[in-house]
């Protein structure tokens, strides 16, 4: 099951049997549209309370052709930003700044040459991999 919640609506897909290459949500304004998928475990290792399955922007689900299930997060590089999970919130204010600015230049970098991943649907992987990303948690 595939939900997501945006200003107050409720999708709710059930099972889904797609005739096309993926199936695409989009939040009414972009602003302040979160989805939320119910069914996917993202928790922190030190918090297992809190689990990051919220997402500003628009979702994808994709499928490779190798059979690969893909959900790919397409957000404005600002509110990606504000998602990244590389450093602890008790290190200096400047230190977040800096990480910010090098977060930044890391996703435009791969942005501007159409990905890091050759063949895949997305630009970045959300894990350790490229920038450890969060979502709108």
């Amino acid at each position: 099951m595939l939900d997501a919640a945006t200003n107050g609506e409720v999708f709710k897909a059930g099972d889904l049997y797609l005739n096309a290459p993926y199936f695409r949500l989009e939040p009414t304004d972009w602003a302040t549209g979160v989805f939320t998928v119910i069914n996917f475990e993202n928790r922190l290792k030190w918090d297992k309370s809190k689990n990051n399955n919220a997402y500003r922007g628009a979702v994808e689900l994709r499928v490779s052709i190798y059979g690969n299930a893909w959900l790919v997060n397409e957000i404005l590089l600002d509110d990606y930003i504000k998602g990244i999970d590389e450093v602890p919130n008790v290190w200096a204010s400047e230190f977040h700044k800096a990480q910010a600015i090098a977060a930044r230049s890391y996703a435009l970098y791969y942005m501007e040459r159409g990905g890091k991943h050759n063949g895949t649907a997305y630009i970045l992987n959300a894990g350790s991999y490229d920038q450890v990303y969060r979502g709108y948690n």
